[in-house]
C-alpha cells in the first residue's frame, strides 16, 4: 500500500490517482523526459560515415553532394527536386476544403416494409407469387 513515500520520494496523489502539485516525482511541466536525445539512432549513424574523411580532406558528404549535384544536371527531376527542397524549402501547395449546406431530406411518400403493405404480401410475395412474375 501507498503510504506517500517510494524510496524515500513524496508520492502524494490526488484522489483521481494524480500526484498532487508541487510532487518530487513524475514528469515536470517545461522539461523532457529524454534530456540526452536518443544514442546511435540511424540519423547519427549516418551523419557520422557522411563527415568520415572521404578522399583527399574530402567528406562522404561532400562526395554525396556532388554526385546529387552531377545527376542533377543529367536532367534527373528527383535529385533537382531534393536539392531545390533543401535551397528554398518544399513548396506550399495550396488546400481548400468547400463546405455546403446539409442535404435536406423531403418525405415523398411512405416506405412500405410488412407492417404496412396490402394484406396478404409479404416480402414482395402474395399468396406465394413473387410480384412480377
Amino acid at each position: 500500500m501507498d503510504n506517500g513515500k517510494n524510496n524515500g520520494k513524496d508520492t502524494e496523489r490526488n484522489s483521481n490517482g494524480t500526484f498532487k502539485a508541487g510532487n518530487s516525482i513524475g514528469f515536470q511541466k517545461g522539461h523532457s523526459g529524454h534530456q540526452s536525445g536518443r544514442k546511435n539512432s540511424i540519423t547519427d549513424i549516418i551523419r557520422k560515415q557522411l563527415d568520415q574523411e572521404y578522399d583527399d580532406e574530402k567528406t562522404y558528404r561532400d562526395e554525396f553532394v556532388r554526385v546529387l549535384i552531377s545527376t542533377s544536371l543529367k536532367g534527373n527531376t528527383k535529385a533537382q527536386e531534393m536539392i531545390m527542397d533543401r535551397i528554398d524549402g518544399k513548396v506550399n501547395i495550396p488546400m481548400s476544403i468547400e463546405t455546403h449546406d446539409p442535404i435536406k431530406l423531403i418525405e415523398t411518400g411512405t416506405i412500405l416494409d410488412d407492417r404496412n403493405k396490402p394484406n396478404g404480401v409479404k416480402n414482395g410475395v402474395k399468396n406465394g407469387v413473387k410480384n412480377g412474375g
